[in-house]
């Protein structure tokens, strides 16, 4: 796990519906490397130098707040994250805007990933997967299905960016209106399955 570099102030949302603890959802920095012996050995070990600040948006006119992500590392995820019992089905959705300094693929990205507490990656989805070097602002709902566990664990519902690259390519993410809530009931649309945490 590596320290991201900053951040300011934490947004809180509402409690999970059902969540009787009275926990809300606060998003706080996420940063993740993504181990790779034979790239290490050959390029340097992995790093993360990105910060998270909240700033002030404009959304088709209307002044939102939202978390910008930006600066630079090498094999890694940097965002925002939220810890959550992983049971049943989890909506995620938020409103995003990606950037880089290049079209090529996988540059400008935007993922979401579920993470358990040994910093396992469950579970996965990429609505921004390179190909375009800035995107306007765009709505992402997913739901991830978690199954029945008897021993349901806390895992990590994370919004960001992978860099995988070691030159700067600028890249920066928005992200605003983020939130995860239970659905009780599975839903009709296409769902993410979520490994087991070993």
């Amino acid at each position: 796990m590596s320290r991201i570099a900053g951040w300011m102030m934490l947004l809180a949302s509402p409690a999970l519906p059902g969540d009787t603890s009275g926990n809300r959802q606060v998003w706080k920095p996420f940063a993740q490397l993504i181990r790779n012996p034979e790239l290490e050995a050959t390029y340097g070990a992995a790093v993360s130098r990105y910060g998270v600040e909240e700033v002030e948006v404009d959304i088709a006119g209307r002044r939102r707040r939202s978390f910008q992500v930006r600066g630079d590392g090498w094999l890694c995820y940097a965002g925002i994250g939220t810890v959550v019992r992983g049971t049943g089905f989890l909506e995620v959705s938020f409103t995003y805007k990606a950037e880089s300094d290049s079209p090529e693929s996988c540059v400008t990205n935007v993922c979401v990933l579920v993470v358990d507490r040994k910093g396992k990656v469950l579970a996965g989805d990429t609505p921004v997967a390179g190909g375009v070097q800035k995107t306007e602002w765009r709505s992402y709902r997913g739901v991830f299905d978690f199954g029945s566990t008897p021993q349901p664990a806390d895992v990590t519902v994370a919004v960001c960016l992978n860099d995988g690259w070691i030159a700067s390519r600028s890249q920066q993410n928005w992200y605003a209106d983020v939130r995860v809530r239970r659905l009780y009931e599975k839903p009709q649309s296409a769902v993410v399955r979520v490994a087991r945490s070993s």
